[in-house]
C-alpha cells in the first residue's frame, strides 16, 4: 500500500509559503490534491482536445446541434436531478466577488442569501521572476541558471558565479539585459534558481518581429534547445505571463540577450502572477468558516457580523483550461480546477458536514456533458477519500457557452446526485457565440449595445435553461447586470438602477430562481423585486411548458440594430480600458458606470475582430478594414491616454490590443497566447546595455 511519503514523490511546490499558508500546503492536503491529479488530469487533458476538434468543425461550417447519441436522457421525463441542499433552497439574490479578505468579510455580512466566491476573479499581480539559461547545458546544476537580481529600481539578469556557466556563454564579462521596472512593483529579495528544479514545466516562448511574424519556440526540458532562440531588438516591452514572454519589437540590429546567441529567456514559473491571491483565497475561506477572519486595515476593523445568519458559501474555482503552474506532480502543472476544489474541499468538508450542510460549488467554462461527467467523478472520489456520503457535494453550473446550451439535460443528469442546477451566464455566452462562429459571417452581430437578453439567441438560451432546470427539479439562477451606482449624479443613477430593477424583474417573470449582484447596493434592488414576485423560496414549480426551442431558435442571429463608428468606437475604449488597468493589475474596471471585467472585453474585442475579418460596413456606409481599425485604435488611445493621469498604459495596451482588431490571428483570450490561462502578468522595459555582471 502507497504510504503518504510515496505518494508525494513528484508532487512539488514551485511558490512562495508564507507562515499563514502552511495550515493549507500540507502534507496530507498535498497528498490529497496529487490523488485528484493523477486520477483525472489525463481525461482533462483529453476533454481539452476534444474542444479543439470541435472548434475546428466548427470552422468548416458544421452547426451544433442536439445530440442523437443523448436523445433518450432528453426524452425520459421519469430522473431529476438532487433536491435542494440545505442552505440552497432559497437563492434569490447571490453576491458574487473574489475571495481576498476584505470582500470576504463584506459578502458574509451582505443581505444575500448566498455568496459565490470566485477564483475565477481577476485581482493584484506580483511580479515573476526571469532567468538566463545557456543551450550548451546539457542538465540542470547549480550552472545552468543565472542569479536574478532584483532592487527597487532595476531588475538585473547576472551571470551565475559558476565557471562552467561563465564559459558557456563565451563572453563572461559582456553585455547582460538589463529590465528596468517602474518603481512601484513591489520586488521580492534577491532568489538563487541554481538549485531549484523548476525548469522540469515545459516553457513557451514567443516572438514576434517587427513584419508581425510570430514564431514559437518550446522549452520540453532541461538542455533542450528550442526551434526559436533568436530574436531581433534593441529595445522591447516585455510581457511577462506565466505562461511565456511576448516581445513588440522595434529594431533588429541585436539579439534580445546579446550572449553570442547561446542563451534565451525563458519564464521561471516560481513567482507567477496569481499565487499568492490563489492560497490567501484559501485561507481566507477556511478563516471565514470557522468565524475567525476579522482584521483590521488601517483604523478600520472588518468582523463577520454576529446577529443574523451568514449567507451560504458557494466557491467557484477555475475552469478545466487553467492551470495551476505552482504545484506540479510527476513534472506536469495542477489543473486549476482540481488545485482550486481540492484544498478547498479538504480542509472545510468535514467541517461543513458537521454543520449539517455541504461543500457547495459553481462550475464555470464547460462545454460538454463530459466536462460535466468528469466533475461528478472527481465529487465522488473526494467524498469516498474522507468518507462522506455521496451527493452532500452540490454544484451549479455555468451555462457560459454555446456548445454546452445545447447539452443541458445532459449536464444535470450527469451531475444529478451533485446538481444544484444552472446559471445564465450571460456576457460569457455571447462571447462564446462570437468566438466559436467567428468565421461565419451569418453569425455577425450589430453594436454590442443592442445584443440584449431579449434579442432571439440569448431569449432562446434563457426560456431552455429555465425549462430544462425545472424540468429536472433545480435551480434555474439568473445573470449579472454590469451597472454600478453613481454617487454624484443623481438623475444618471436612478436611471442606472432602474434598469438593474427593469432587468431583475425580466428574470423573476421569467422563472428564475435568483439572480447575481456584484455590488452589495444593488442587492436591495434584487430583494425588492424577487420578494414582490417571489413569495415562495424559489420557482420550480413553473415549468414552462409553453417553451419549445430548437437548434434554430439557439442558433438565430437576427438581431435588430446595425454596426455603428460609435459601436466601434465603444468597444475599442472597453478593450483598451480594459486590458489598461489588467497591465496594471486590476481585472475589472468601472467604465460609463458599468463593470465591465474581462467577459464583457471579450466580447467588444471579439466583435472587433469578427467585423474587421468580415470587413462589414457600417451604418455611416465605412467599410471596416485593418487600416480603418487601425486608424480608429489609435485615436481611441490617443484621447484615452490624454485623459488619464501621469504614467498612464494605454498605448501600450494599444500596442497589445492591436493585434485583436485586424481581423488576422485570433488569440483565444484577450491577454493573448502567450499568457494564456494567467490572470494579471505585469509589463517591463528592457533594454540590451553594456554591463559587467556582479
Amino acid at each position: 500500500m502507497a504510504t503518504q511519503d510515496s505518494i508525494l514523490q513528484g508532487v512539488n511546490v514551485l511558490g512562495k509559503i508564507d507562515a499563514s499558508h502552511k495550515k493549507i500546503l500540507t502534507p496530507q492536503a498535498l497528498t490529497f490534491l496529487a490523488l485528484l491529479h493523477r486520477s483525472f488530469n489525463g481525461t482533462r487533458k483529453s476533454l481539452l482536445e476534444r474542444r479543439v476538434l470541435r472548434q475546428a468543425e466548427l470552422d468548416r461550417g458544421v452547426l451544433p446541434d442536439f445530440l442523437p447519441e443523448t436523445k433518450h436522457i432528453r426524452d425520459n421525463e421519469a430522473w431529476k436531478g438532487a433536491p435542494p441542499a440545505p442552505g440552497l433552497v432559497d437563492r434569490r439574490v447571490e453576491i458574487t466577488g473574489p475571495p481576498d479578505r476584505k470582500m470576504v468579510v463584506n459578502a458574509l455580512n451582505s443581505d444575500v442569501f448566498t455568496y459565490m466566491s470566485d477564483f475565477e476573479a481577476k485581482s493584484t499581480t506580483t511580479p515573476a521572476q526571469l532567468a538566463l539559461r545557456c543551450g550548451s547545458v546539457q542538465r540542470v546544476c547549480c550552472g545552468c541558471w543565472v542569479r536574478v537580481k532584483l532592487g527597487m529600481v532595476a531588475l538585473e539578469i547576472a551571470s551565475f558565479a559558476v565557471p562552467s556557466f561563465a564559459q558557456s556563454l563565451g563572453n563572461p564579462s559582456g553585455p547582460v539585459l538589463k529590465l528596468t521596472v517602474p518603481r512601484h512593483f513591489p520586488l521580492p529579495g534577491c532568489q538563487c534558481l541554481g538549485c531549484k528544479a523548476v525548469c522540469s514545466c515545459s516553457a513557451r516562448v514567443l516572438a514576434r518581429c517587427s513584419e508581425k511574424k510570430w514564431g514559437v519556440g518550446y522549452l520540453d526540458g532541461p538542455g533542450e534547445q528550442p526551434e526559436l532562440v533568436t530574436v531581433h531588438n534593441t529595445k522591447a516591452e516585455l510581457l511577462v505571463g506565466w505562461r511565456g514572454l511576448e516581445t513588440a519589437l522595434e529594431d533588429e540590429r541585436a539579439t534580445m540577450v546579446d550572449v553570442h546567441s547561446k542563451a534565451w529567456l525563458p519564464l521561471i514559473y516560481s513567482s507567477a502572477p496569481t499565487w499568492d491571491n490563489m492560497i490567501n483565497g484559501q485561507v481566507n475561506l477556511y478563516d471565514a468558516i470557522r468565524g475567525q477572519v476579522d482584521f483590521k486595515q488601517g483604523a478600520k476593523e472588518y468582523k463577520l457580523r454576529t446577529d443574523r445568519k451568514h449567507p451560504t458559501l458557494i466557491v467557484r474555482p477555475r475552469g478545466w483550461h487553467l492551470e495551476e503552474k505552482h504545484v506540479t506532480v510527476d513534472g506536469a502543472p495542477m489543473s486549476g480546477s482540481l488545485f482550486d476544489f481540492g484544498l478547498y474541499f479538504f480542509h472545510n468538508a468535514a467541517e461543513y458536514q458537521r454543520r449539517g450542510y455541504g461543500p457547495y460549488f459553481y462550475l464555470p467554462k464547460m462545454e460538454s456533458h463530459l466536462e460535466a461527467r468528469l466533475w461528478n467523478d472527481v465529487f465522488n472520489l473526494a467524498q469516498d477519500y474522507i468518507g462522506m456520503p455521496r451527493g452532500t457535494i452540490r454544484g451549479t453550473v455555468l451555462i457560459e457557452t454555446i456548445l454546452a446550451a445545447f447539452e443541458m439535460d445532459e449536464i444535470i443528469y450527469e451531475l444529478r446526485d451533485h446538481s444544484a442546477g444552472l446559471n445564465c451566464g450571460r456576457w460569457d455566452y455571447i462571447f462564446s457565440v462570437i468566438k466559436k462562429f467567428r468565421l461565419n459571417p451569418n453569425f455577425v452581430l450589430p453594436d454590442r449595445s443592442v445584443v440584449t437578453m431579449t434579442v432571439p439567441f440569448m431569449d432562446a438560451y434563457v426560456k431552455l435553461l429555465i425549462q430544462t432546470c425545472h424540468k429536472r427539479g433545480v435551480h434555474a439562477m439568473g445573470g449579472m447586470a454590469a451597472q454600478i451606482p453613481i454617487k454624484d449624479d443623481k438623475q444618471a443613477n436612478d436611471v442606472a438602477m432602474a434598469n438593474v430593477r427593469a432587468d431583475k424583474l425580466r428574470e423573476v417573470r421569467a422563472g428564475h430562481d435568483g439572480t447575481w449582484v456584484a455590488h452589495p447596493a444593488l442587492a436591495a434592488i434584487a430583494l425588492d423585486v424577487f420578494n414582490t414576485h417571489m413569495p415562495t423560496p424559489n420557482q420550480l414549480f413553473v415549468r414552462r411548458e409553453d417553451v419549445k426551442i430548437g437548434q434554430n431558435d439557439l442558433l438565430n442571429m437576427n438581431v435588430p440594430g446595425s454596426i455603428t463608428e460609435e459601436g466601434i468606437k465603444k468597444n475599442l475604449n472597453i478593450g483598451l480600458g480594459y486590458m489598461e488597468a489588467w497591465i496594471r493589475g486590476v481585472g475589472c474596471v468601472p467604465m460609463n458606470f458599468l463593470m465591465e471585467d474581462a467577459a464583457t472585453a471579450e466580447v467588444s474585442r471579439s466583435q472587433l475582430w469578427q467585423w474587421t475579418r468580415h470587413g462589414v460596413t457600417t451604418a455611416e456606409g465605412k467599410r471596416v478594414d485593418k487600416a480603418y481599425a487601425l486608424k480608429l485604435l489609435k485615436e481611441s488611445a490617443n484621447e484615452l491616454s490624454s485623459k488619464a493621469g501621469k504614467g498612464n498604459k494605454f498605448q501600450l495596451a494599444a500596442q497589445h490590443f492591436a493585434g485583436q482588431v485586424t481581423g488576422e490571428d485570433y488569440a483565444d483570450f484577450l491577454t493573448s497566447e502567450a499568457v494564456k490561462g494567467t490572470d494579471t502578468p505585469f509589463y517591463i522595459t528592457g533594454d540590451t546595455t553594456e554591463s559587467v555582471a556582479t
